[in-house]
């Protein structure tokens, strides 16, 4: 009877320690859970800001051949340079964000590559309106072959 005392409190001890354990690792699982999608989640609501303001700053690529330099010019001023600035403006605020993995953070820093240079081509579509002028069409050109580029390479990043 003595041999059997001493496996109780020892089978209770065991079964105490391997509830304590469960919760454990249940607890665990929930906060790297949430590490990991909490950021992703804050990641992803960024980036549906970004892609609508994308959207709405490339229709000026539509306009180019249709409409007036006085329409393209306001296009630009209104809508394209300041959508492309505060698409940089959310990269940045990702940026800071602290969940982001290291995949997350390498996208992000192309998608900024990026944004810079979509914002150099508004820019340089206003100046050759403004000066009335073709010169800087290679440039413009590069530098979309460029934009184009990374977008693929950025496609490449699973989110």
């Amino acid at each position: 009877m003595d041999s059997q005392n001493i496996k109780k409190p020892h089978s209770y001890a065991n079964k105490i320690i391997t509830v304590v354990s469960i919760i454990l690792t249940l607890i665990s699982l929930l906060l790297l859970f949430n590490y990991y999608f909490a950021g992703g989640q804050e990641y992803e609501k960024a980036m549906e800001r970004y892609a609508a303001n994308e959207t709405e700053a490339l229709k000026i690529s539509d306009q180019l051949d249709k409409e007036s330099n006085a329409v393209l010019l306001e296009n630009l001023d209104k809508i394209s340079i300041p959508k492309t600035k505060a698409n940089i403006e959310i990269v940045n605020e990702i940026s800071r964000m602290d969940k982001l993995s290291e995949h997350l953070k390498r996208r992000n820093e192309l998608v900024r590559k990026y944004s810079e240079l979509r914002l150099k081509v508004f820019e340089l579509y206003r100046k050759s309106i403004v000066e009335d002028t073709n010169k800087y069409s290679n440039e413009i050109n590069e530098i979309s072959n460029e934009t184009e580029e990374l977008r693929k390479e950025i496609e490449k990043i699973e989110v």
